[in-house]
This record gives structure tokens, C-alpha cells and sequence, in this order.
């Protein structure tokens, strides 16, 4: 949840920061370098090649999910492009059994099912009238294949006991070097950026990255996928929550209704996961107990 949280902020830091898109993804994924590389470090990790090299196709992965999303933003409606990632947990709740042996109980599938509902009602309440267009469309169609397979392949790489924080610094690396040509060739702004944006990206990189993605990557070792990702969905209505603070952009009464049946299935699933670790600490605890006696 604290990842989840995180990561709501970044879309009010792109939207404050004065550059093109293409010019925030460079410098975000640059000034993530010394910060990710130190974190790895103070926290027992170290980066090796062989990390890198297996980083490589995760790290592009990381990278062109970024491409895809903003693509998604400015070539369809907005509904659109926040709806089709959305529905990443559907389609980890067909996966995860046959990769992970994870098997959601009926409570949780129920909950699922009414979170995806409201984030349905949410998106297709904030904003009808945007135009949209089937390249956008399959662009996020693109994004939400991209950001499951780097999530699944997260999962696995945590559990086989990679360190969380270098894995991070290992993809953000390779995330920047494939970046650069594209910045290079194609931004026209890279030298724009102002003072206050300095900063902007600055907490960027240690919000949404550090506290989002490295403590997402740290959670997949002690939580299943379906879990990690289902409670991503809180991530679309507290960006809106917080764009309606900072921006005094305007929620509808069927987006407040879709936030709090999103956040209430949320918690439903939370309260679920817990009650059900709860009954396995205990029986581990009564057979300990046994075989004590």
C-alpha cells in the first residue's frame, strides 16, 4: 500500500513539471541512477554483470511500458488508457496459478471483480468526451501486456532471493541507457528544464521510485502477485483524489462512488489476506505445539 500511495503522486509531479514527455521519462530514469545505485548499496545489495545482464529484457520491458502509457495518453481517451492497464489483476488471477501455484480464495476473487467495477465506474464517469483512437487504444493495450510480464518476472526474481533494491538500480539502468537514444533523437527540450522542475523530478525519483517501485520489488518476496498487483487499483483513485487537492480538478459524484467501492474492495481484500495468514501462523503454531508435547 505505502508503494501503491507512492506511486499516486507521480502523476501530479509529470503534470507540474514543464517539458515534454519524452524529456521527463530521460531525466527521471538518469537521476534515478545515483540515488538507486546508493540504496542498493546502504542496504547490503551490490550490482554485478551478471545482475545487469539479466536485467536487460526487464529493464527494456520497464522502459517501453513508460512509451506505451504516455503514447496511450495522447492518442486515445483517457478512459481508455487508465482502463485497459487496469485490468492487469484479471489477468493475473488466470496466470498466477499456473506460474506461482497462487490460488485466490472466493472472497478475494469476489472483491477483485467489484474493485475492477469500480474502477470502470470511476474512469467512464471522469471523462466522456475525450476523443480516442484504436492506435492509442492498442498502445495501451501494449502497455498493459509490458508492465504484467515485468511484474510476473519481478515476482520470480524475488523469489529466488534476488536483493529487491539492486534488482531496481539493475533495471533503471539498463531503462535509462535504452532511453537515451530516443531522448537524444527525438526531444527537442532536453535542455528546458528549470529550476522548480529539478526538484519535481528529484521527488519523483525518491517517491514513486524509491518508496513505489523499489518497495513493490521488496514486497513480492512476502506477498503473492495477485495481491501486489490487485492493490495497484487504489492507485487510480487516490491520483485523482490528489489531482482534485493540488488542481482543483473536479470529481463527479459517480467518480467519489467509484473511489470508495475501489478503496472498500480494497480493504476487503487486505482484511481477507490477513485473517487467512492469520489461521496458517496459527496452525504452524498448534503443530509446533504437538510436537513439543
Amino acid at each position: 500500500m505505502l508503494a501503491v500511495v507512492a506511486w499516486s503522486f507521480g502523476p501530479l509531479f509529470v503534470r507540474a513539471i514543464d517539458a515534454t514527455t519524452l524529456t521527463k521519462v530521460f531525466y527521471r530514469f538518469w537521476l534515478a541512477q545515483p540515488v538507486m545505485i546508493s540504496v542498493a548499496y546502504l542496504t547490503g545489495g551490490r550490482l554485478t554483470w551478471s545482475l545487469l545482464r539479466r536485467a536487460v529484457v526487464p529493464g527494456v520491458l520497464f522502459a517501453a511500458s513508460f512509451f506505451a502509457s504516455f503514447y496511450a495518453f495522447d492518442n486515445t481517451s483517457i478512459a481508455n488508457a487508465m482502463l485497459i492497464p487496469a485490468l492487469q489483476p484479471a489477468v493475473l488471477l488466470f496466470v498466477a496459478p499456473r506460474l506461482f501455484g497462487e490460488h485466490a480464495s472466493g472472497r478475494q476473487v469476489a472483491s477483485a471483480l467489484v474493485a475492477l467495477a469500480g474502477v470502470v465506474l470511476f474512469v467512464l464517469a471522469g471523462n466522456n468526451s475525450a476523443g480516442h483512437g484504436w492506435m492509442g487504444d492498442l498502445f495501451a493495450v501494449v502497455d498493459l501486456i509490458l508492465w504484467t510480464v515485468y511484474f510476473v518476472v519481478v515476482k520470480k526474481v524475488r523469489n529466488e532471493g534476488v536483493h529487491a533494491a539492486s534488482w531496481v538500480a539493475s533495471v533503471f539502468i539498463v531503462g535509462a541507457v535504452f532511453v537515451t537514444p530516443f531522448a537524444l533523437v527525438f526531444s527537442n527540450d532536453l535542455d528546458g528544464i528549470q529550476g522548480g522542475d529539478w526538484l519535481r523530478l528529484l521527488a519523483m525519483v525518491v517517491g514513486p521510485g524509491v518508496l513505489g517501485h523499489l518497495v513493490m520489488t521488496w514486497a513480492q518476496r512476502h506477498i503473492e502477485i495477485t495481491l501486489a498487483s490487485l492493490l495497484t487499483l487504489g492507485q487510480v483513485p487516490l491520483s485523482a483524489v490528489g489531482a482534485w487537492i493540488v488542481y482543483e480538478e473536479a470529481l463527479g459524484p459517480w467518480q467519489i462512488v467509484g473511489a470508495a467501492i475501489v478503496l472498500a474492495s480494497l480493504a476487503a481484500i487486505l482484511i481477507s489476506e490477513r485473517q487467512s495468514s492469520m489461521q496458517i501462523e496459527t496452525g504452524l503454531s498448534g503443530a509446533s505445539g504437538g510436537a513439543v508435547i
